[in-house]
């Protein structure tokens, strides 16, 4: 059994930190949890000062029974889990057993937390359920997942504003509806939004517009990710942990394509290189029509990039399995496979690739009509339908399709290099919000690791 002594510094210190746990969890039962708070914080900041291991248990036990009262399951989560530790540590058995026994009964709680991704296509909304697990990670599921495209990639006044608009409708709906707390709320910035606006000078100019929209309901000065960071935090936040050792991930979006994969010695090994609006304007700087010369700009243009960063990582032969990700991929998976709409993880061919670009080209208006006929009730008929007007109106016009179809090949290509007959191609529908939601749980794990660090 543990000591149960106060310890040797400044004994009287020490009993002034007891005065205020006790007091923190008194004001706790009678729900005056503001206040609980502020002092059993105090009485953290006395017990770690003082060393002293078991009342420093004493306090994260309080301060995790407080997060629990007030329905915060994963901060309770993490205070707990602390305690835990530093009793076992201790030997003092029956205080841990307790605290594991009230742990167990939390495991199975979800916390809401919501996303808001400004990207260079336009403005995504993840909403995600997160559970807390033993080990500090984060099991997490997508509740709701919403864009609207408002192309900030111009950089025009008129996008800023319709871009800061469509954030402030999220984040009325974040803190609203969801009844969502500004802590549970993260707003980012995608990095091929910030290449874009580094590269026009115009970062102060969106900022500027939402000042005017957000007025003091949200900072203005939103952090963003760079390439790597959000190659990673799609991983983070789409494929799962069993995987991460075996698959390589690829997300073609409208400012850039990345991607990348977890090494066995736990190192993040990425990609970067242009995206579809890039490709696009490569091809419209020629004067000649998409459809007749798209194929021609990328093999001058773009394919010695893309065969150069994919083939410097061996991952992207050597892994049989790659998870694609982008609207250009989306566009894919809903032309040609519609009756895949209730598949979250819809598998797909190079030849599929040559097919969505073939057709863009040659019969546009049958691509964009797909047959439906197979489809078995009228709920997935609706979404099918919902998903195909969604492209054909909101996402991509033909030449967008034509050149991202024609970016889209080329990247498979470099993926089959290697092992043609054996690679698997997946879009997983989560995979829209896949980095704004990994950067959630990064958060939160961190946080974590964190506290149980002090």
């Amino acid at each position: 059994m543990g000591q149960l002594a106060y310890g040797q510094s400044n004994p009287a210190s020490l009993m002034q930190s007891l005065r205020y746990l006790k007091t923190g969890n008194s004001l706790r039962e009678a729900q005056q949890y503001e206040k609980a708070d502020e002092y059993l914080n105090r009485a953290l900041t006395g017990v770690k000062a003082a060393k002293h291991n078991y009342w420093t248990a004493a306090v994260y036990e309080n301060l995790g029974l407080l997060a629990r009262d007030r329905n915060d399951m994963m901060r309770a989560g993490q205070y707990l889990n602390q305690a835990i530790d530093l009793y076992q540590g201790g030997g003092y058995t029956v205080s841990e057993k307790v605290l594991r026994q009230i742990l167990s009964g939390l495991k199975e709680t979800e916390e809401l937390y919501g996303g808001i991704d400004i990207g260079a296509k336009g403005v995504k909304l993840s909403v995600v359920a997160l559970k807390f697990s033993t080990d500090g990670h984060a099991l997490f599921r997508i509740v709701k997942s919403e864009t609207r495209n408002t192309a900030p990639i111009e950089c025009t006044p008129a996008v800023f504003a319709e871009t800061a608009k469509a954030v402030h409708i999220f984040l009325d709906s974040l803190m609203t509806r969801r009844k969502l707390t500004k802590n549970r709320i993260f707003v980012v910035g995608s990095s091929g939004l910030q290449t874009a606006l580094v590269k026009n000078n115009k970062q102060a100019d969106l900022e500027k517009a939402l000042h005017d929209e957000l007025g003091s309901t949200w900072p203005t000065a939103i952090p963003f990710i760079d390439a790597a960071g959000e190659a990673e935090l799609t991983v983070r936040g789409t494929i799962p942990r069993r995987e991460w050792l075996t698959t390589a991930t690829i997300d073609i979006g409208s400012g850039n394509t990345k991607g990348g994969y977890f090494t066995a010695d736990n190192t993040f090994d990425y990609i970067d290189f242009p995206g579809t609006v890039s490709m696009l304007k490569k091809v419209q700087e020629g004067g000649k029509p998409v459809d007749q010369s798209a194929q021609q700009v990328y093999t001058d243009e773009l394919q010695s990039v893309v065969k150069r960063e994919m083939g410097r990582k061996a991952g992207f032969q050597n892994r049989n399995r790659i998870y694609m990700m982008g609207g250009i991929v989306y566009a894919l998976v809903t032309y040609l496979h519609p009756r895949e709409i209730n598949t979250q993880l819809v598998k797909f061919t190079y030849k599929d690739a040559v097919k969505l670009q073939e057709m863009a080209i040659q019969n546009y208006d049958a691509l964009t009509n797909p047959d439906l006929s197979g489809l078995d009730n009228e709920e997935a008929m609706r979404k099918a339908q919902a998903d195909i007007k969604t492209v054909r109106e909101k996402v991509f016009k033909r030449d967008e399709i034509i050149a991202g179809a024609t970016m889209l090949r080329g990247v498979l290509e470099e993926c089959r290099r290697s092992r043609p007959e054996t690679k698997e191609f997946i879009f997983p529908r989560g995979g829209v919000i896949g980095w704004i939601s990994g950067y959630i749980i990064q958060s939160i794990e961190k946080e974590y690791r964190e506290q149980k660090a002090q």
